[in-house]
């Protein structure tokens, strides 16, 4: 829900307590459940990831985010009413994301930017939906909010947002807006690089304006307040802490490493943390929606609405992957870049059209968030009342994109279950279980999850087994796929035990112009030097790998201390000749 714009006019029925519930309420709308799942981690971070590991991350947003999407869909697309008031907004933005998408995935740089923008939008939507939240209790409740408490109120998830940005955009980010496990190397995320001084002093200067504005606006609203029923002001502030633990305290925290111990607040598993803050935020969505949908008669069942918004969510989600996907309309692989930028499009596209759709001035929001409706009010959009019955032509349209959609719903689930299950664990297991591993490794490939990473462990694995065939075919299916420097030698160092001197350097050659200062692969083409009795550049290139093993923290320390190692040794033996 984006920021809204609000009248301060009291209400003109009654201001009821609670949308659902209390409990509800408070865990889902107002942020609570995510202090438990905060809690959690502070105190079991080990045992937490143990029992929900990051694996599941794609299940649960299958799960959550996957209905929030659809949710901001039904609004602008299921009655006739709704389409009129919304359809060219809709329409444009999104013939604006399907262009985005297809020229992203040929124009890596402009892809990079658009990861970007998402990442950096993110943090406003959140704010700009808890600000909205806060706002509409204050309503509730008959809080009168005056200009000057309104916009302190305001300005306080404005800090938050700037302060997100400063956490982002430094020389290092020191915080994660992302959606988990999309990353990629063409399409990742471009920070401003902020000076790190300068960044310092932004921080402390609106860290402090923060503080002082939710002060501030506490005050003011405590004014409102009077003759108010007891705790009127809970909700609005808890929704105030809620923000920051989402966005202020992690930014400050992480930027002076103040609270290790906190796993949270740490650096340690950022995209870990960020999984629950979008899980919190995709649930106080569809909290908020649901009534929404209730009350103004557009869901005469809340299974049936979270039906249709799972099945119209993975419609938006699923099938821009599906048709993007190398051999139809891309040619980047899902993990390679397709994943995260179909994920920056349609958060893009999301945030667009519910900035367009949530303004509580908007009179038919207002009467249904706002107050309570008398028995006798019946909502003036009502399908019952004022829509005209469907055409037959287009009675066809639910029906065909529910069944759509549990397609798509019953072939994501199944991709998560064969990759995790199907794949990793096969290949984790010992010995690995690799025919196991490379049927779901077909499998994924059906659903457009075609991937060179996976290929290539395909590879390692059929090498360790001692099946150089299989091992040949999976490396030599990863560089057709997405060439890589770990393809690439992983097929150099097959073709060497093969003695085929002329394919492995072909491979050492490729992995080199991929990325001409890898230290493993600087240590590969040494090796064959060596051999070949090419002694200069042999020491030239253990020399540089031995100084890029040094420096190269993209690279596990252990496989950089082994490469160090053994260039160091033949170093020596030829130093020794």
């Amino acid at each position: 829900m984006s920021t809204p714009a609000t009248t301060t006019a009291a209400a003109p029925a009654p201001p009821s307590r609670w949308l659902h519930g209390p409990v509800s309420d408070l865990l889902l709308g107002c942020g609570a459940l995510y202090v438990v799942f905060f809690l959690a981690q502070s105190l079991a971070g080990d045992a937490m990831r143990g029992l929900l590991p990051m694996a599941l991350a794609p299940l649960i947003t299958l799960a959550v985010s996957v209905p929030h999407y659809g949710a901001t869909l039904l609004r602008v697309m299921e009655r006739p009413a709704d389409r009129r008031t919304y359809g060219r907004a809709t329409t444009w933005t999104t013939l604006a994301a399907l262009v985005a998408l297809f020229v992203g995935l040929r124009v890596p740089l402009l892809g990079a930017w658009i990861v970007t923008l998402y990442l950096t939008w993110s943090p406003w939507h959140y704010s700009g939906q808890n600000y909205g939240i806060g706002m509409m209790f204050l309503h509730r409740r008959g809080v009168q909010v005056s200009p000057v408490a309104q916009r302190l109120y305001k300005w306080s998830f404005w800090l938050a947002f700037v302060l997100a940005i400063l956490a982002i955009h430094g020389p290092s980010p020191i915080a994660e807006y992302s959606a988990p496990g999309l990353a990629a190397a063409d399409f990742n995320f471009k920070p401003l690089g902020i000076p790190v001084g300068i960044r310092d002093a932004l921080f402390i200067g609106f860290g402090a304006a923060y503080v002082v504005t939710v002060v501030l606006s506490f005050v003011h609203l405590r004014r409102g307040a009077v003759g108010c029923e007891r705790g009127a002001l809970l909700p609005a502030f808890a929704i105030v802490a809620t923000q920051a633990l989402w966005f202020v305290a992690p930014a400050i925290v992480r930027r002076w490493d103040l609270l290790p111990s906190i796993e949270p607040l740490s650096r340690d598993e950022p995209a870990y943390s960020f999984l629950w803050v979008a899980v919190g935020h995709a649930l106080q969505y569809l909290w908020i929606t649901t009534y929404f949908a209730e009350r103004s008669g557009a869901a005469p069942s809340r299974v049936r609405y979270l039906g249709k918004a799972m099945t119209v969510g993975i419609v938006a989600w699923a099938l821009p992957a599906l048709v993007f996907a190398p051999g139809l309309l891309g040619d980047v692989p899902f993990d390679a870049g397709l994943g995260i930028l179909v994920a920056s499009v349609v958060n893009l596209h999301h945030f667009v059209i519910d900035g367009v759709i949530w303004k509580l001035r908007k009179g038919r929001i207002a009467r249904v968030l706002l107050r309570r409706a008398t028995p006798e009010e019946q909502p003036s959009d009502s399908t019952s009342a004022t829509e005209p019955p469907q055409s037959p032509a287009r009675r066809w349209v639910w029906p065909a994109l529910g069944a759509l959609g549990v397609l798509l719903v019953a072939a994501s689930a199944f991709s998560v279950v064969e990759e995790q299950i199907g794949f990793q664990r096969s290949l984790d297991a010992q010995p690995p279980r690799y025919e196991r591993a490379r049927v779901a490794s077909e499998r994924l490939r059906w659903f457009g999850r075609e991937s060179a990473q996976r290929e290539t462990r395909l590879g390692m694995a059929a090498l360790a087994l001692k099946r150089p065939d299989a091992a040949e075919r999976a490396f030599v299916r990863a560089v057709e796929i997405d060439p890589s420097v770990v393809a690439w030698l992983g097929l150099g160092v097959l073709r060497r035990t093969r003695r085929d001197a002329s394919g492995a350097r072909a491979a050492f050659d490729a992995a080199l112009k991929i990325d001409a200062r890898h230290p493993a692969a600087l240590l590969c083409a040494a090796q064959l030097d060596v051999a070949e009795g090419h002694t200069i550049s042999a020491t030239e290139r253990l020399r540089a790998a031995i100084r890029e093993a040094d420096v190269r923290r993209d690279i596990p320390e252990d496989k950089r201390r082994n490469v160090a190692r053994t260039a160091q040794r033949l170093l020596t033996t030829l130093d020794a000749r």
